[in-house]
């Protein structure tokens, strides 16, 4: 992370210097580890973060059995329950939303509980805030997980097997899962590689209210020439010079005793503007977290784009994860599931639905090659209303009139087929 900061620094002091200014930690690394700290104080993470969450709570759960043509939804079984409420005070949103955000914005990620309680019933899913637990390990292999309020150590290796899954984001810096021995686990969070467009942003956001506060201006210097300022002179000057820049007074020009010298360093709101730099950051961390930016205010946000990108989202970004974290509740629910499993439901997605308009424009393209029926039995099923057979329409039209008129011959020998019409 060092050598990205680094040479983030030296972009922006080159940038910074074409503009006449100096950078003293435009980006430190302190608002770097604030960030990662605590992301969901930026916008820009909070903004794609809320797109992405709503977008994977539209993706429904549910059980199955059987394979391909033989996949069958089971809606009765004891575990399709979870579907919509994980436990009686977590519903299948908020644990979608709970694990999705702290998976990958927080390096401890979060831990789910399976609590089970009467047979016939669905266990219970808790879900663990990053900040109240700690996974042991000894070697790869996790030894003990500590609850902190209320206290508890799980330390029985079929317990935490058997009821217990950990999500979190890898950690590229480690070997092997990212686990040091005996150490505490954690993941390297995606948004610790974005910590520094974090910070980036939010000295992108002061720098700009510092501008609108004095009438989009830097100061200038003010030096003493070849005389000397004493300590008064200088903190009076620049009083003056602050009221003067701001308020009622703005605009008038200050005007100095003895050969004190005035340097203006002022650029227009337009030379010294960061917009562009703001944008870039707020892009980079909706990319960083899978969201296009033109779900979120950023790139170009045309209506074709934006209906780009919701598709995008989903097959890129929602559903993989969505698959990811299905596998893993397969895994801790195979003794209650008995052989069914838990699957995806997308169907219902509208960004996900082929444009009914392109389709219907392809069936009519083959119009002629399908009998009456079949053309809108296919009719039927893209645009989903009800079309019915109707009698006598399993003939083929071409134009106003059947495939077999056409196919009589009028005169001549009587030996056309249809194939030659």
């Amino acid at each position: 992370m060092r050598k990205i900061f680094e040479t983030l620094r030296g972009y922006l002091s080159r940038f910074l210097g074409g503009n006449g200014l100096t950078i003293i930690d435009v980006c430190d690394e302190e608002a770097v580890q604030d960030y990662i700290r605590d992301p969901f104080s930026n916008s820009s993470f909070c903004l794609a973060m809320q797109k992405r969450a709503d977008a994977t709570k539209s993706v429904k759960l549910s059980i199955f059995t059987g394979e391909g043509e033989n996949k069958k939804e089971v809606p009765n079984h004891s575990l399709a329950i979870l579907g919509e409420y994980v436990s009686s005070s977590i519903s299948y949103a908020d644990f979608i939303d709970y694990v999705l955000n702290w998976s990958i914005a927080k390096d401890k990620g979060c831990l789910i509980r399976k609590v089970n309680g009467l047979s016939w019933l669905a266990p219970d899913l808790r879900v663990y805030h990053p900040d109240n637990f700690n996974i042991h390990f000894n070697g790869t292999e996790i030894s003990r997980i500590e609850i902190i309020n209320p206290g508890e150590n799980i330390s029985d290796p079929n317990e935490i097997k058997n009821n217990f899954l950990w999500i979190k984001s890898a950690n590229y810096y480690q070997e092997v899962a990212g686990i040091s021995p005996n150490s505490y686990g954690t993941g390297l969070s995606n948004q610790n590689s974005m910590g520094i467009l974090g910070s980036f942003i939010k000295k992108v956001w002061t720098w700009n209210w510092r501008l609108s506060k004095n009438s989009g201006k830097i100061n200038g210097v003010i030096s003493g020439g070849s005389g000397h300022l004493t300590k008064e002179d200088r903190e009076e000057i620049r009083d003056r010079y602050a009221a003067m820049s701001s308020g009622t007074n703005n605009g008038k020009p200050l005007i100095l005793s003895g050969d004190a010298k005035y340097q203006d360093t002022s650029k227009s709101p337009i030379e010294a503007d960061w917009l562009n730099g703001e944008k870039t950051a707020h892009e980079r961390i909706c990319l960083s977290v899978g969201v296009p930016p033109e779900l979120v205010g950023g790139g170009q946000s045309t209506y074709a784009n934006r209906k780009e990108a919701k598709k995008e989202l989903y097959t890129d970004t929602v559903i993989p994860w969505m698959q990811d974290l299905v596998n893993q509740l397969n895994k801790l629910f195979a003794k209650e599931l008995k052989g069914a499993y838990f699957d995806i439901k997308i169907s219902h997605i509208e960004a996900l639905k082929l444009d009914k308009s392109e389709e219907l424009k392809a069936l009519d393209s083959i119009k002629d090659r399908l009998t009456v029926n079949e053309y809108r039995k296919a009719a039927a099923e893209i645009t989903g209303l009800k079309i019915e057979d109707i009698k006598g329409g399993d003939v083929i039209v071409i134009g106003t009139e059947t495939l077999e008129n056409l196919s009589t011959p009028i005169g001549g020998s009587g030996n056309e087929k249809e194939d030659d019409i």
